[in-house]
């Protein structure tokens, strides 16, 4: 935790609320945007136990405005600075019309099988 609370405070962040018993760091970042409009985009870190992964969000508060690949930069940034692994998103919705679901809308690739799958092993039963 002490890693990824070096790392965003480097990079600008505000940390907005800490909670080490869970491993949960919430941290906002202020930019600024066209006409000089002062943006604000939330990050949120959360260290599951036992696992080896951090499961990141990031949300621009101009919710329905494009932000110009900012946060994912930002993103980029801070997981190259703590030398992570680069994990690709396997599920990433992109919608056709930008405020309604559509069946045009694109998840990305599929995922790969399962091991599940692969075995044709039943979850349900």
């Amino acid at each position: 935790m002490e890693a990824i609370l070096s790392a965003v405070t480097a990079a600008g962040g505000k940390i907005q609320k800490q909670d080490d018993e869970n491993k949960y760091l919430w941290v906002t970042f202020k930019t600024r945007g066209p006409f000089n409009v002062i943006n604000t985009d939330d990050v949120e870190f959360l260290i599951p136990p036992g696992d080896g992964t951090v499961s990141v969000r990031a949300a621009a508060r101009r919710s329905g405005r494009p932000d110009g690949g900012r946060n994912a930069a930002r993103l980029e940034d801070l997981r190259k600075s703590l030398g992570w692994d680069e994990v690709p998103i396997l599920r990433n919705r992109r919608r056709r019309f930008f405020i309604i679901e559509s069946p045009w809308d694109d998840f990305g690739p599929p995922p790969p099988p399962s091991l599940d799958y692969q075995l044709d092993l039943d979850q349900d039963q």
